[in-house]
Order: C-alpha cells, then sequence, then structure tokens
C-alpha cells in the first residue's frame, strides 16, 4: 500500500513507524474525507501541504483517544512511558482545525461566545 503525505505526518506525530502506521490508514482516510467536505470551492489538496499537516494531526489526535484509554503514563518500575492526555490530544484537533481555517467553507452560523463544533 502506498503511503500518502497524511499518512506521513500522522506517524511522525503519533511516533509510530510507516509499517505501524499503515494499519492506521483508513483513520487517515477518514480525517482526509472530513476536512475536504469542508473546503471552500476550488481549493485542491495537492496544492496545500498544510492541509495534508493538519490531516495527520486529526488523525494523531483519534488514534491517541482510541489508544490511550485515558491513561496518560504507564510506569515500569523505574522507566514511565507518558503519552499525550486528552486534552492534549483535543488541542492538537483544535490546532490543525485553526491552520486550515482560511481554507474552509464558513457555512452556518457561529453565535459570539459559542463554540464551533467540527
Amino acid at each position: 500500500m502506498e503511503t500518502t503525505k497524511e499518512l506521513d505526518y500522522f506517524a511522525l506525530m503519533a511516533g509510530l513507524s510507516p509499517e505501524e502506521a499503515l494499519k492506521w490508514a483508513p483513520l487517515c482516510s477518514s480525517c482526509r474525507e472530513r476536512i475536504t467536505a469542508a473546503l471552500r470551492p476550488g481549493i485542491i489538496w495537492e496544492q496545500e501541504e498544510r492541509l495534508a499537516l493538519a490531516c495527520g494531526a486529526m488523525a494523531c489526535c483519534l488514534y491517541q483517544q482510541q489508544t490511550t484509554g485515558g491513561f496518560s503514563q504507564v510506569k515500569l518500575g523505574d522507566a514511565a512511558v507518558q503519552a499525550p492526555s486528552p486534552a492534549q490530544a483535543l488541542r492538537l484537533k483544535e490546532e490543525a482545525w485553526e491552520l486550515i481555517g482560511d481554507l474552509l467553507d464558513n457555512i452556518g452560523v457561529c453565535l459570539k461566545g459559542t463554540a464551533y463544533e467540527h
């Protein structure tokens, strides 16, 4: 299976090897579809590197939510492995949307003081 830039960014952010990341390719594809559906007309995915970066970040956020199970640290003897907290993963997702905000179609209404859910 051919890797994509999105999958490469995902692997880098999630700390996975390219081979390990391949198992999560459907997750990256799903994130790409979600971003593509939100783009303004005329935006070409391949011409915007940051779309791939945002896609990888969103996939990483979902990966962290699915794999950490709410634990932020695993300790075995003196060795500890720190995983991003759910809040950190959510912030990564928010930053990804902010990164591509100017490329998104602003359909809908957002009232001041309310959150827009992506």
